[in-house]
């Protein structure tokens, strides 16, 4: 009886129970830090899936159909273009050749993998001469390696007149300031859409206006 009355005294003594304080699951450390860490990972979650859904690359597309339906419209008002190359829209290689680099020694296009090519060409009313083609490769590297290499052939040719372009991959003009017999500068304007390159010619009368190009060379883009 002693010995446990000394033990009942020594558990008053020092305020020990045997059943913790109950405390609302609001006010105890493990659920509010549980709480905390799950709200941040959602936010997380919610944050990357809104950042990929921004930055994600554009779904591929599918050249595989007709390559003259990718072609962008000409504008109402505008004639057919007689002095294009093609038949029925389409180049052959020796056509794509002469169209891109008349001096280019040996089959360029046939050596960097060229599947196909279609072109379209019209005259507006202000006498602006324009020229659209389209090269389809074997492949998006192959694309590429063309473009690069068509960059430095006008690069080299053009000189100052060639700058990079705020648009699509890879796209840049090129400004020739020799005039042709009817007083127009030709200007030139490439990119790529994966395995297709999209080619701009305009023979411009008056000042050189790269802008309008490049707006054309957007317009091309998308439709592809």
């Amino acid at each position: 009886p002693v010995s446990h009355a000394r033990t009942s005294q020594s558990a008053v003594a020092t305020g020990w129970s045997a059943r913790p304080e109950w405390l609302p699951w609001w006010r105890r450390r493990g659920p509010v830090t549980a709480l905390a860490l799950g709200a941040i990972a959602a936010v997380a979650v919610a944050g990357g899936t809104v950042w990929f859904a921004l930055n994600r690359p554009p779904a591929p597309r599918d050249h595989s159909s007709d390559l003259r339906a990718f072609l962008v419209d000409a504008p109402v008002g505008s004639a057919p273009n007689p002095d294009v190359l093609g038949t029925d829209g389409e180049l052959s290689i020796a056509q794509a050749t002469q169209l891109i680099d008349a001096d280019a020694p040996g089959d360029i296009i046939t050596l960097l993998g060229m599947h196909r090519a279609v072109t379209e060409g019209w005259t507006e009313a202000n006498g602006t001469s324009v020229t659209v083609t389209l090269i389809q490769f074997e492949s998006n590297d192959e694309a590429s390696g063309f473009l690069e290499t068509y960059c430095r052939r006008a690069q080299t040719k053009r000189g100052s007149g060639s700058t990079a372009t705020a648009g699509p991959q890879g796209s840049q003009s090129f400004v020739d300031p020799t005039r042709d017999d009817k007083g127009r500068v030709q200007v030139d304007a490439i990119a790529q859409r994966q395995d297709v390159v999209l080619l701009i010619t305009e023979a411009q009368p008056g000042s050189v206006d790269a802008a309008r190009v490049n707006t054309l060379v957007q317009d091309q883009y998308d439709r592809l």
